[in-house]
C-alpha cells in the first residue's frame, strides 16, 4: 500500500517483507515456544486484507488498522505471521490540525529532528511523535519496547526536501497467537518488532498510529472495545494499485493488502 492510495490512510505505507530463514531471525523456543518452527516457512501468497483508519481518542496522525483472514485455518502445530515494513508519514498540516497551531507541536518535532544525531536524539524525536501499537486494550510505544542503545537499528527517520514531512520506518511481524508466557504483546528482536495479536483465531489484526507515548490505552471513538481484536472495524479497500514511489523509494503496493503470509510449522 503506497502513500496517498486512499485518503483515510494517506499517511501510511506498508511494504511486504519476506523472511527466508526464520531460524536465523527468531529464537524459536522463546518467541514461538509452542511451535518450535522449522527453518523453512511456507508462504500463503495473494491473501487479501482490509485496510481502515481507526478512530483513536488520543491525539495522533497516520492511524491505520488492517484485518487479514488467513486462507486456511492453521493446525495446532502451525501459526500464521505477516512480516512487513511500515512507514508512517508525519506532515506539518496534519500535526497543526490535530495539536493546533498554538501548541508549537510541529516546531518541537522539527527541533527534535534537528538534534536526531545527538545522544538520545532519536529517542527524543520518537517520544515527540512515534509509532504507538495497540494490542488487546494496551498501547505500546515501540520506541520504549526496543533497547535504547539499539534504536537506530529499529527505526529509520527521514525528512523531505522542505522539512515539512517526516517519515518513520520500521519492520514488524504480526503473529496470529496469544503472547507466550513471560512476554509482552510486543517484543523487539533482531531489529524488528514481533506483535502477538491476542489469540489464534485465523485472523491477523493490527491497529497502529503515530503520536506520543501514553500510560493509558486510547479508547476508540467508534467500533468495539479492544479485547483481542482491532480498535475499529476495518472497511473494505480497493484492489487497484497506484504508481509512483515514496520518499524512501519503496515500490508501491496494492491498496487491498496482498500479503505473503508465512506459515510457521512445528518441527517434525
Amino acid at each position: 500500500m503506497a502513500f496517498d492510495a486512499r485518503t483515510d490512510v494517506a499517511n501510511v505505507m506498508i511494504r511486504n517483507a519476506v523472511l527466508a530463514n526464520n531460524a536465523a531471525v527468531f529464537n524459536r523456543t522463546t518467541y514461538f515456544p509452542s511451535m518450535d518452527v522449522n527453518v523453512t516457512m511456507a508462504q500463503a501468497q495473494g491473501v487479501t486484507g482490509h485496510v481502515s483508519a481507526p478512530s483513536i481518542s488520543a491525539k495522533n496522525v497516520a492511524p491505520v488498522a488492517f484485518e487479514i483472514p488467513v486462507p486456511n485455518p492453521a493446525r495446532d502445530d502451525e501459526v500464521y505471521v505477516y512480516p512487513m515494513q511500515v512507514t508512517l508519514r508525519v506532515r506539518a498540516a496534519d500535526v497543526d490540525r490535530v495539536w493546533g497551531t498554538t501548541s508549537n507541536k510541529w516546531r518541537t518535532i522539527q527541533n527534535k529532528f534537528a538534534n536526531l544525531n545527538a545522544t538520545g536524539g532519536l529517542k527524543a524525536f520518537l517520544d515527540a511523535i512515534g509509532p504507538q501499537k495497540v494490542v488487546g486494550g494496551q498501547t505500546y510505544a515501540l520506541a520504549n519496547v526496543a533497547p535504547a542503545a539499539d534504536l537506530p537499528k529499529y527505526f529509520q527517520v527521514r525528512n523531505n526536501a522542505t522539512d515539512s514531512e517526516y517519515y518513520i520506518s520500521f519492520f514488524m511481524v504480526i503473529a496470529d497467537m496469544a503472547k507466550p508466557t513471560g512476554l509482552n504483546d510486543v517484543v523487539a528482536v533482531n531489529n524488528m518488532f514481533i506483535v502477538y495479536d491476542g489469540q489464534k483465531n485465523n485472523v491477523l489484526v493490527d491497529p497502529i498510529y503515530a503520536g506520543e507515548p501514553t500510560t493509558t490505552t486510547p479508547t476508540p471513538t467508534s467500533g468495539p472495545t479492544p479485547t483481542a481484536g482491532p480498535t475499529a472495524t476495518p472497511t473494505p479497500g480497493s484492489s487497484s494499485s497506484s504508481g509512483g514511489c515514496s520518499a524512501f523509494g519503496f515500490a508501491p503496493m496494492a491498496l487491498l493488502l496482498l500479503a505473503p503470509l508465512a506459515l510457521l510449522r512445528k518441527r517434525g
